[in-house]
């Protein structure tokens, strides 16, 4: 499913989309990812290049696999919407 023009994982109803797929996919993480986290995976899906300096223990192997579980759940599921991503990201 395409989503509106010019609409980013970064835009308001992205960030939205991706709360509730991180959501469903992991019910057994009841805060869900920091905000930071929501916020650093939006600019991985949008094909933004991102370093991220946290202590230890404060979500980064997390951060490292949500945008890799969003990518799977929108490959299984092609009716969400993808905001534009591009599955070539000269990154991957």
């Amino acid at each position: 499913m395409s989503s509106p023009p010019n609409s980013t994982w970064s835009s308001p109803n992205g960030l939205h989309s991706l709360e509730s797929i991180l959501h469903s996919l992991t019910p057994h993480w009841p805060n869900g990812p920091y905000p930071w986290q929501l916020q650093a995976t939006v600019k991985i899906l949008d094909c933004q290049k991102l370093l991220v300096v946290a202590a230890c223990g404060e979500g980064k192997t997390a951060l490292a696999y949500l945008h890799l579980l969003v990518i799977q759940e929108l490959l299984m599921k092609p009716q969400l919407p993808n905001y534009g991503l591009d599955f070539q990201c000269d990154w991957m």
